[in-house]
């Protein structure tokens, strides 16, 4: 065999080789890369559920808020009604007393 076909030959097979090194690589590069996203795929669903639950609590939360806050008002309503039924009493009892 001449040596320049001989150099051919080797230069191939050191191509050859190389691009299956590549190849290799890449293809651990890929089973890296799906293990990778299934995991941010997992981990992308329990937050997703945490959100659902998170905004959940929120509107239990808020309804909670909204009803201690209309009793709240309902007694302040309550107490001021009271203290002007007691007011106006007052004035009734003073007019008697002025007859």
């Amino acid at each position: 065999m001449e040596p320049e076909t001989w150099n051919l030959i080797t230069s191939l097979e050191a191509n050859i080789l190389s691009l299956l090194k590549q190849r290799d690589d890449l293809q651990q590069k890929v089973s890296l890369l799906a293990q990778e996203n299934s995991r941010l795929r997992e981990e992308m669903m329990r937050t997703h559920h945490e959100l659902v639950n998170l905004r959940q609590e929120h509107n239990r939360l808020r309804m909670a808020h909204a009803m201690v806050a209309d009793t709240t008002e309902r007694e302040l309503a309550k107490r001021q009604l009271t203290r002007m039924i007691h007011t106006v009493d007052k004035a009734i009892e003073n007019l008697k007393a002025f007859e």
